[in-house]
């Protein structure tokens, strides 16, 4: 990975649920915490998967674990149109 590439970018990781950041996008974050981009990065989570304890464990691995700063973790919590059911599409409208 080219550090040039991150240098003076904010970085935004949208992510479905809570523990996907760390499911699948710990190699990255592992990356940007020891180079110290983590001021410019953010985690947005859709949905806080069907519980505030997931959402709290969230912020609680971004911010320990990442050292991604607190104020830059957003968990939605809109049950009407982005519920967390692997049965249900979300309206791309709501997502944009």
């Amino acid at each position: 990975v080219n550090d040039a590439y991150f240098r003076n970018k904010n970085i935004l990781l949208l992510i479905a649920h809570p523990d996907d950041e760390s499911m699948f996008f710990s190699p990255l974050l592992s990356y940007l915490s020891h180079k110290t981009f983590t001021d410019h990065t953010y985690i947005l989570s859709l949905s806080n998967g069907g519980s505030d304890v997931r959402a709290a464990e969230l912020k609680s691995a971004a911010f320990n674990v990442f050292s991604i700063r607190k104020r830059n973790i957003e968990v939605v919590n809109d049950e009407t149109h982005l519920k967390d059911n692997i049965k249900l599409y979300w309206n791309d409208e709501v997502v944009i």
